[in-house]
């Protein structure tokens, strides 16, 4: 009889391994509700922050928030939660305080209901973000830029951009956020500084300015980090303009305040002159200092966007110099270190471009082959590639 028994026996045991490697996410229906539970296990708050049609979302339960290591983790040292930020009353509320502009974001709070971090983004390395976090303690330093009060003054075109009926937000215009901005004699303080992260990209100068010469309190009430992603956005958004108006000066000019107020502006000065030589059609450029740029850690660029470089030259590039030195950085470092599909599909397009046939036909067989063992959908461009390649070699 006990055989019959077994696999009831086998599944029920790994039905409940599943559910034990799951982050234990707890339906509330106040911040209350978390903080009194917070409070009784001397746990600090996790608060999933997503949306319904965030594709990185589901990435981070689907991998992440399964994972034995991290759930185990989280369930000791958190009371979670999951909001959904753009539909939950409590969702939008919290979502304006802290003015939450991406998803997920993932918000940390003490016991007592202080910020202590916005996480945003997906990583598969959930354990990194969060350890030294759990390490700190219940009782470690908070963002003390942010109030108690749950729903501070904001103004009504603030607070109509984070409305639960996205269809009746009205979206302000920059003659009204500068306005605002103007008539605020601190700079620094959790509604100012809110729009200002908010709408950064309908601030003018002047108020861009009185922002930046308070840099240094911003990053102590805000923290660095959040701080320095606005700054990063506002001045990506500037340069963006300067490049559209052919404007040398505000290019410059920005370059230079990125180098002042960003700590690791590496990054930032690369992309800018990037953009600009791009922009430029000057492939030349362009291409030396994408080379001269691959062993600098502090701009950091990894296979897949030197492949995307890669790609952008043999879409819009015809200069065959530039196109042999995308080759050669597809060679080492991006195959050497990632031999995927997409990168191997990449590498064949720019052989074919330049004319060695012979190799391309045989990276593109090869990258079909990795598609293959990669459980590709759709490899049609690169079938198509191969008939290219055999209607190139039959003319000469």
């Amino acid at each position: 009889m006990l055989k019959k028994y077994i696999p009831f026996i086998l599944l029920m045991l790994l039905q409940n391994l599943v559910a034990i490697a799951q982050v234990k996410f707890e339906k509330t229906h106040s911040v209350v509700e978390l903080l009194a539970k917070a409070d009784k296990e001397n746990k600090l708050i996790f608060i999933d922050g997503y949306t319904d049609w965030c594709g990185w979302c589901k990435v981070l339960d689907e991998k992440v928030f399964c994972a034995g290591a991290v759930a185990d983790t989280m369930n000791k040292y958190f009371v979670s939660t999951k909001l959904e930020m753009e539909k939950d009353s409590i969702g939008i509320l919290l979502a304006r305080k802290y003015a939450v502009m991406g998803f997920p974001t993932a918000l940390i709070l003490n016991k007592k209901g202080q910020l202590i971090v916005a996480l945003q983004g997906y990583s598969d390395k959930y354990l990194d973000r969060i350890m030294p976090i759990i390490t700190a303690g219940v009782n470690q330093p908070v963002l003390s830029g942010y109030s108690e009060n749950i729903a501070p003054d904001f103004p009504s075109f603030y607070i109509n951009v984070f409305a639960k009926n996205k269809k009746s937000a009205a979206f302000p215009d920059s003659a009204t956020v500068n306005a605002f901005l103007t008539g605020r004699s601190d700079m620094t303080d959790e509604v100012s500084w809110s729009v200002f992260k908010r709408f950064y990209f309908l601030v003018n100068t002047t108020q861009q300015n009185r922002t930046l010469e308070n840099a240094k309190t911003l990053n102590a009430l805000f923290g660095n980090d959040d701080v320095e992603s606005v700054f990063n956005s506002m001045f990506s958004s500037n340069i963006r303009l300067a490049i559209k108006k052919h404007d040398a000066i505000a290019f410059n000019e920005t370059l230079k305040k990125g180098q002042i107020y960003l700590t690791s502006p590496g990054w930032f000065v690369f992309n800018s002159k990037l953009s600009q030589l791009k922009a430029d059609s000057n492939w030349k450029d362009m291409v030396e200092l994408i080379t001269r740029s691959i062993p600098d850690t502090t701009i950091g660029l990894t296979p897949s966007t030197l492949n995307q470089y890669a790609w952008d030259l043999y879409t819009d590039c015809k200069d065959k110099a530039a196109l042999n030195a995308a080759i050669k950085w597809m060679e080492d470092p991006v195959l050497k270190k990632d031999p995927q599909y997409a990168h191997r599909d990449t590498y064949a397009a720019l052989l074919y471009k330049t004319g060695n046939y012979a190799a391309a036909k045989k990276e593109a067989i090869k990258a079909i082959e990795t598609g293959k063992l990669e459980k590709q959908k759709d490899m049609s461009e690169t079938e198509e590639l191969v008939k290219k390649i055999d209607a190139a070699r039959l003319k000469n």
